[in-house]
This record gives structure tokens, sequence and C-alpha cells, in this order.
């Protein structure tokens, strides 16, 4: 996934409230459910975050993906 994918991903967390309380609660399953294509990394990355909110989810990802690079 790059990072447009995962803007697009936060993006649509942030108008579908369905969507957003399945990505905060099992983010995981919630990007697979969607179609979101995940590298290992990602996958592991979205399988151990735990937030509150859409922002603190934002945060969480791109601080434990690292810098942008695409």
């Amino acid at each position: 996934m790059s990072w447009e994918s995962i803007n697009e991903m936060i993006g649509l967390a942030m108008v579908d409230l369905d969507f957003r309380q399945e990505l905060l609660a099992y983010p995981l399953e919630a990007a697979q459910a969607r179609g979101f294509k995940l590298t290992p990394k990602e996958q592991e990355v979205l399988k151990n975050i735990a937030a509150s909110d859409i922002y603190e989810f934002s945060q969480l990802v791109q601080a434990r993906l690292g810098p942008r690079s695409g």
C-alpha cells in the first residue's frame, strides 16, 4: 500500500462512520474487508494499533510506518 492508499483509507474513515468505527475496533480486518491491499509491514502495524479516534489512528500509522516515501 502506498501513502496515497493509506490517506484514502483514513479519508474514507473520516466520512464513513461505519468504516471509522470498524477501523478503530478492528483495523486490519476493516482495511482488508474494504479491499485495501497491505504489505506485511502494514498488516503488522494495523494489527497492533489501538486508537480512540481517527486522528490518533492516523498519527500512530504515520509514526509506525516511518517517512512517507510514495
